[in-house]
């Protein structure tokens, strides 16, 4: 079972993504202040972990999900939801897999990873749609785009702060984009192309920090967090690491979700 890390911006709040075997996907949300966590119920499809993103008040996710089986509307379908819950308040139906997922430029703002309205429910008023801030071209792109893209929104820059460098590097292997946050004092760079690259992470300094984890990120109080075999960590100050909760390993099952999954959150 491989998770994912996705951490908000501007808010206390973490959501984990966890693929089983046979094609389910959960979502946890994990409040950093308390360490609680939520757990969300199973989705029978393969989420893509490359093509989500959480809002950077962490109050809603979205992401690309693909299931062939003929009792769905469509073979995929972009969603947005709210974590962690995986019932779609708006979805847009996907034909193939060449999609890039959801991003959310801002709280109230999201590009849905096309144009037009969702085939399923509708946004509140308060949630606009709107153009990519910054296009991820050439190859690729489908698992490019949405990463990058929160990079930059989150504050991180490539080392020379241009988009060709930014592109060029992650592009053509054996390129190395190395990116610094302004506020965290860590560092992190990422090797190679398309979805066979990795990251590894040292401190400002440049002394290396050893993440034996399936993913990481820093919070919006700059520590750094990672989530491996199910379980969450926090490094401190001083390099030290906490593991500090740990996912349920309940199996999959048809639990229903809760009525507040289906309304759309007030206005941020």
């Amino acid at each position: 079972m491989r998770a994912t890390l996705f951490v908000a911006r501007d808010a206390p709040v973490a959501v984990v993504l966890r693929r089983a075997a046979g094609g389910w996907s959960q979502l946890h949300r994990w409040d950093l202040d308390t360490d609680d966590l939520t757990e969300g119920e199973w989705l029978h499809a393969r989420i893509f972990p490359t093509r989500c993103d959480l809002s950077p008040d962490g109050r809603l996710f979205g992401f690309f999900a693909h299931d062939g089986r003929p009792h769905r509307d469509a073979e995929g379908w972009t969603a947005i939801v709210r974590p962690p819950h995986v019932t779609a308040l708006a979805a847009w139906w996907e034909d193939s897999t060449w999609t890039t997922g959801p991003f959310f430029p801002a709280a109230d703002r999201v590009w849905p990873g096309g144009d037009g309205h969702p085939d399923h429910g509708a946004l509140p008023r308060w949630l606009r749609t709107v153009d990519l801030p910054w296009p991820q071209p050439g190859r690729e792109w489908t698992d490019r785009t949405v990463p990058l893209n929160r990079l930059r929104r989150d504050g991180w820059r490539a080392e020379d702060d241009t988009l060709d460098r930014w592109t060029r590097t992650v592009r053509h292997p054996p390129g190395q984009l190395e990116v610094i946050d302004p506020g965290a004092g860590w560092m992190h760079t990422v090797e190679g192309r398309g979805t066979s690259y990795r990251i590894s992470w040292s401190t400002a300094s440049g002394h290396p920090v050893d993440l034996d984890v399936d993913s990481a990120a820093v919070d919006s109080r700059g520590q750094l967090l990672g989530v491996a075999d199910g379980q969450l960590f926090r490094w401190g100050a001083r390099e030290d690491v906490e593991m500090v909760a740990e996912l349920s390993r309940r199996p999959p099952d048809g639990t229903s979700p809760p009525t507040i999954a289906r309304r759309w959150p007030p206005a941020p």
